[in-house]
């Protein structure tokens, strides 16, 4: 599911982490979070 942020996030939890993902890529999985959020912010694409 993705959604677009609308209004200020006030997270409990966070963490951050830095990955950089060659062009086309998927990740082979999916999963979800019970008791936090993750955000993506995305740089550049090509």
């Amino acid at each position: 599911m993705r959604r677009a942020t609308t209004k200020a996030l006030a997270p409990e939890k966070s963490a951050l982490s830095y990955q950089r993902i060659p062009p086309g890529y998927r990740f082979p999985y999916g999963h979800t979070h019970v008791t936090q959020e993750e955000v993506y912010v995305v740089v550049r694409g090509d």
